[in-house]
C-alpha cells in the first residue's frame, strides 16, 4: 500500500512539472512573439522616411566622416632620392592633431602626401634630396667595434664605441671591421651588432 502511494505521488510530480513546464513554454513563447511583433512595427516606423515639405531646406551631413583617435599611430615613409631608401618610422598622434579629418590633418602637414587615413592609423609619405641618416660604417677603434654615421660625401662622424671587442670575432668579420663594414639601416646594425655578442 505505501509503495503505490508513493509511486503515484511519483507519477503526480511529474505530471505537475510537465504541465507546469509546458504553461511556462507557452507563455514566454507568446511573449516573444509579442516582443517580436513590436520590434518589427517600431522597425518598420523608422525605416519610413517622414515627409518634407518643399519649402523645407534638406542638409545633408556625412556622420560617418573619419576623426584621429587619440590612440592613433603614425606611420611615416620618407623616400632619399640620392640613396634610393625609405626610411619608415611610427609614433603615437600628437595631441594637436586628434579629431581631425583627412582634410583637416593634410593641411596641417603641408609637405607630406596622406596615403592611407583610418582613425587608428595613418600612413603618410614624402621624398627629400640627399641620403637618409640610416648609413653606417663598423670600424676598429682600440680593439672595439665603433659605429660611424656617414653622411653624402662618405664623411664618417663617430656615434658610438661599443663593447664588443674585435679580437673575439671570427676572422672574417674581424678582418671586414678592420676595413671598415658598411652597414645600411638601424634594424640590420642591431641585429649585426647582436651576431657580434
Amino acid at each position: 500500500m505505501k509503495k503505490r502511494l508513493l509511486v503515484l505521488t511519483v507519477i503526480l510530480i511529474i505530471i505537475f512539472g510537465f504541465l507546469m513546464g509546458k504553461y511556462i513554454y507557452k507563455t514566454l513563447s507568446s511573449s516573444d512573439s509579442y516582443n517580436a511583433e513590436i520590434y518589427k512595427s517600431n522597425k518598420i516606423a523608422s525605416e519610413t522616411p517622414n515627409k518634407v515639405n518643399d519649402d523645407d531646406e534638406v542638409k545633408e551631413t556625412n556622420a560617418k566622416e573619419k576623426k584621429i583617435s587619440p590612440n592613433a599611430k603614425v606611420i611615416t615613409n620618407i623616400f632619399y632620392n640620392e640613396c634610393g631608401h625609405t626610411v619608415k618610422t611610427s609614433k603615437t598622434i600628437e595631441n594637436e592633431y586628434i579629431n581631425l579629418t583627412e582634410e583637416e590633418f593634410a593641411e596641417e602637414l603641408k609637405d607630406f602626401e596622406i596615403q592611407e587615413f583610418e582613425p587608428e592609423e595613418i600612413t603618410i609619405y614624402k621624398e627629400e634630396d640627399g641620403i637618409c641618416n640610416e648609413h653606417y660604417i663598423l670600424k676598429d677603434m682600440d680593439g672595439y667595434v665603433a659605429i660611424y654615421n656617414l653622411d653624402s660625401e662618405e664623411n664618417e662622424v663617430l656615434e658610438t664605441v661599443t663593447e664588443i671587442g674585435v679580437e673575439f670575432l671570427p676572422l672574417t668579420d674581424s678582418e671586414k671591421i678592420k676595413g671598415g663594414l658598411k652597414v645600411y639601416g638601424r634594424e640590420n646594425l642591431n641585429r649585426l651588432l647582436e651576431d657580434f655578442e
